[in-house]
């Protein structure tokens, strides 16, 4: 983490705590969480979060790990898991992620990303362009659907 942390607060709506993470307020929009990961990419260059809704073969939903590619300006690495089962490290599309955060956030599931201590498996293999792109759609086919209830349903 970068010890200027003004960088986070510029963008409205967001702060970062004590313990690393960029908490989410009630009031923000699309152009927001873009903000958020060029921001993110250019100081710090990885986050993770909690998806609830990610199907998982253990405790419900997983936990997710970025990392940017500086080459590819929009597209990140990913690796995820929980309890007992991780992933190998596949390229994710921004929008992509845009939208897991965006839909996460309006249904309630998600109100900060850590920047701190992000647990990247740099040892697992890198996926196929294949697999990369099966999950890039498997990510959207889960976040596509914009959430109707949830305290941020009227957003974005």
């Amino acid at each position: 983490m970068t010890e200027d942390s003004g960088w986070i607060t510029a963008i409205a709506g967001l702060s970062l705590d004590r313990n690393g993470r960029v908490q989410f307020g009630d009031a923000l929009s699309a152009e927001d969480f873009g903000r958020l990961l060029q921001s993110i990419r250019r100081h710090v260059g990885e986050f993770a979060l909690f998806d609830p809704l990610f199907p998982s073969v253990s405790d419900p939903g997983a936990y997710f790990s970025y990392c940017a590619l500086p080459p590819l300006p929009k597209r990140w690495h990913m690796t995820l898991g929980n309890h007992g089962w991780s992933g190998g490290i596949y390229q994710i599309e921004e929008q992509t992620i845009l939208c897991q955060l965006e839909n996460l956030w309006r249904q309630g599931k998600l109100n900060s990303v850590s920047l701190d201590h992000v647990n990247f498996f740099h040892h697992r293999p890198q996926q196929s362009g294949e697999a990369n792109n099966t999950m890039n759609a498997r990510l959207m086919q889960i976040h596509k659907t914009a959430a109707n209830d949830g305290p941020h349903a009227e957003r974005l």
